[in-house]
């Protein structure tokens, strides 16, 4: 188990929690890290914030990640919002620009852990580390200028949406991904190859409509 108190290093040490007997407590949660890390995508997205040495999924960084040169960590943690199975929040904290990925403590599905690994990652912290990273700043900079003014005038046009700011943040991110169908492009190939792996058959119609599952929007 990897424990980080100083929060200089990519934190999963929660996703291998063990109970009394020794046992990982959500071993789906486990097999699930583990895919995506020992996946080219999702140690591509790892190594940004990875500490020089640090090892994950039995790979061990080579040197600093980009994203850690600039006191930028990612974290996992257990999701405790009834309402959703995960989510993903950019906070500064103590002088560190800190990206918690949530993720269910219950049991389940790998794959659902994994298309949920895949969806925070690849659409919410990647638009929010692009974000901060070129300037320090949580200014929008990653998305498109007519994305946020469409989204912005939904939310104005609409009384009972007004105020609701995590949802309209996540709703841009949201409408930058369909646009840059980034998630669909980088993941799909890896969600493929777990099935096939597992011997699961499944279309490529089914895989990408559960991959984009939680990317809901509208026009």
């Amino acid at each position: 188990m990897f424990i980080d108190p100083k929060g200089e290093e990519i934190d999963f040490s929660w996703i291998y929690s063990k109970n009394a007997q020794g046992n990982y407590v959500n071993q789906s949660l486990v097999d699930a890290f583990e895919f995506f890390a020992g996946s080219e995508e999702g140690r591509k997205f790892l190594a940004d914030y990875a500490k020089k040495g640090q090892t994950i999924g039995g790979y061990t960084f080579k040197e600093n990640g980009k994203y850690h040169n600039k006191k930028m960590d990612l974290v996992y943690k257990a999701n405790n919002n009834r309402n959703r199975d995960a989510g993903a929040r950019s906070v500064m904290e103590n002088g560190r620009f800190v990206s918690t990925i949530f993720l269910s403590k219950n049991g389940g599905l790998t794959e659902r852990h994994l298309e949920d690994m895949a969806h925070e990652s690849f659409i919410h912290v990647r638009l929010d580390g692009k974000d901060y990273y070129d300037n320090g700043l949580m200014d929008l900079s990653s998305l498109d200028k007519d994305l946020i003014k469409y989204v912005d005038d939904y939310y104005k046009n609409n009384d009972d949406k007004k105020g609701y700011y995590p949802q309209r943040a996540n709703l841009k991110q949201h409408f930058q991904d369909d646009r840059e169908n980034y998630l669909f492009k980088t993941f799909f190939d890896s969600m493929k190859s777990y099935y096939q792996k597992k011997g699961i058959r499944k279309s490529d119609d089914s895989i990408k409509e559960e991959l984009l599952r939680g990317r809901q929007i509208s026009k």
